[in-house]
């Protein structure tokens, strides 16, 4: 609506498709009680969708590992050890 709610979830949903669900996921407004029952009456009755979803989920799990985890997390130490060693 006019309250910026539709903005910022569109802005939200462009940001997790690109880092958490893609497209995977069937995103909501949590505030918005009528917004998540339509999504689930949607999903509920939709076998096709279910699947889609189901599909995709599974398939953006398999991107994600504790290995690639702890190996990012790493990254991050050490650049960020990088950073402090060269300003001071």
């Amino acid at each position: 609506g006019g309250d910026g709610r539709g903005a910022a979830r569109d802005h939200l949903q462009q940001f997790l498709d690109g880092e958490i669900g893609s497209s995977a996921a069937r995103l909501v407004d949590p505030r918005v009680v009528d917004e998540i029952a339509a999504a689930m009456v949607d999903i509920a009755g939709d076998a096709a969708l279910r699947q889609t979803l189901r599909t995709r989920g599974l398939a953006r799990a398999r991107l994600f590992s504790w290995r690639n985890t702890a190996l990012q997390t790493l990254d991050v130490y050490r650049r960020m050890e990088h950073i402090c060693r060269h300003a001071s």
